[in-house]
């Protein structure tokens, strides 16, 4: 059975925006679901949030093709009354960051993908960076 992972959209921004800082690894663990040697996850409310960046940074043409090769990488989940409900109670400051992790454990992802571990520190599924993730032998 292949890992879960829940990709953050500041990885996905990695990628998309081609930070130069943090594109090589962020890069490298979205190809590992293009290989399936592992299940990509991320959220409706991160490919929104994403389309209104990438929009802001490029164009509607150019946001839209980006999110349309997301959606060829990873599976989509939902948000749903449930996630906003668990966020609610969770004890994180950021509260999109909490309804990213109550999506995450409904969907029971082994990790998050992310590199703003600090804002993951109150989160029931583990948060690991693109690079520590690739560390533990999973790229190519």
């Amino acid at each position: 059975m292949l890992m879960k992972i829940f990709f953050d959209s500041d990885v996905l921004l990695d990628v998309l925006a081609g930070r130069p800082s943090h594109y090589e690894k962020s890069a490298e663990a979205l190809s590992l679901s293009e290989f399936k040697k592992i299940r990509g996850y991320t959220s409706s409310l991160i490919l929104c949030n994403l389309h209104y960046i990438l929009r802001k940074l490029t164009d509607e043409k150019t946001a839209r093709s980006k999110i349309e090769a997301i959606l060829t990488l990873l599976d989509i989940i939902d948000l749903k009354k449930d996630d906003i409900l668990g966020a609610l109670v969770l004890q994180m400051p950021d509260f999109e960051y909490a309804v990213q992790v109550s999506i995450a454990a409904r969907s029971n992802m082994d990790w998050i993908l992310t590199r703003n571990i600090k804002d993951y520190k109150k989160s029931t599924i583990k948060p690991i960076t693109p690079k520590d993730f690739i560390a533990l032998g999973y790229g190519s």
